[in-house]
């Protein structure tokens, strides 16, 4: 994750505005999945043109923590272990709770499809990125770049 060319995603500034547009993404899709209820074609559309911009985001989300959430243990030193492990700790667990909770209810309750899906994906896409986009909202910016 030391790759030159995304460097601009190292910026504190850069990495809240991408976790700004992934969070905007996700509402947004999940409003128009909820809104196309039975209409396959939408439905179909929807969950099609948003997996680019959304693997593109949490691309740039993880170069700007230099992989973080991705690397394993025997990869990271002790200080990017102790921004890490932290996140995880306060984030995953109620992510996932809050994320099988609303799963359930969508299964359960008597809503369309549509409604279903984007209570279920949204729930997904926002415990997927939890902890890249605490450790990108809040991770100061590294000492060798503010001089740029």
């Amino acid at each position: 994750m030391n790759n030159p060319s995304l460097g601009w995603t190292r910026k504190r500034a850069s990495r809240r505005w991408l976790v700004l547009a992934y969070m905007a993404l996700v509402v947004t899709l999940g409003l128009v999945l909820g809104l196309a209820r039975e209409n396959k074609d939408i439905l179909a559309i929807a969950l099609a043109l948003s997996g680019l911009p959304i693997v593109v985001l949490m691309g740039c989300l993880n170069a700007g923590v230099r992989g973080l959430t991705e690397l394993c243990d025997r990869d990271l030193d002790e200080r990017e272990r102790s921004l890490r492990d932290p996140a995880y700790r306060r984030l995953y667990t109620p992510a996932v709770t809050a994320g099988f909770i609303v799963t359930l209810v969508a299964i359960l309750a008597d809503l369309s499809l549509g409604e279903r899906l984007a209570l279920a994906y949204t729930s997904y896409l926002l415990v997927l990125g939890a902890p890249v986009a605490w450790l990108a909202w809040s991770l100061p910016d590294e000492m060798h770049d503010l001089g740029d």
